[in-house]
């Protein structure tokens, strides 16, 4: 006659999450829900073309089982242009404001919000060319600016 262990797994629904499982003997594994959620911008306030990368995402409480989380990019900014999001990678687009959120996978619920802000690329030089560098009353001159960058 041969005895097998049966595994029982449960969970209970509250509060603080309690998975248990009794598979060989091992005592049951508590679970930790997170309960909140941050994170940084590497820069808060960029010009429209620059690259910004969410950074230093942290999960609390600290021993929380499941770290997990999504990015996700208010629907304004998409619709409108103004950034795009891959990853944790922002890249800007035009002027405006974004809304950023990162949101726990486990519970959508624990998130975090912050807004970027897209400032218009500034004009960072300018250079005057003339179409003739001698003239005398009553010539006409044909002046050409370039700006740097030419996109500003």
């Amino acid at each position: 006659m041969s005895i097998r262990k049966i595994s029982r797994c449960f969970t209970v629904s509250s509060a603080l999450f309690l998975v248990a499982c009794a598979t060989n003997n091992k005592e049951p594994v508590a679970y930790i829900a997170p309960e909140s959620i941050s994170f940084t911008f590497s820069n808060d306030n960029v010009e429209a073309g620059e690259l910004v990368t969410i950074e230093d995402v942290k999960v609390y409480p600290e021993d929380a089982t499941n770290k997990e989380v999504v990015y996700l990019l208010d629907s304004y900014a998409n619709e409108n242009s103004i950034a795009t999001l891959s990853g944790n990678s922002i890249t800007t687009i035009k002027e405006g404001q974004v809304t950023v959120t990162v949101q726990s996978v486990d519970n959508p619920k624990v998130k975090a919000e912050k807004t970027l802000n897209v400032l218009p690329i500034m004009v960072k030089s300018a250079s005057l060319t003339l179409s003739d560098n001698e003239v005398t009353v009553g010539d006409t001159v044909t002046a050409t600016v370039d700006l740097f960058p030419n996109t500003a």
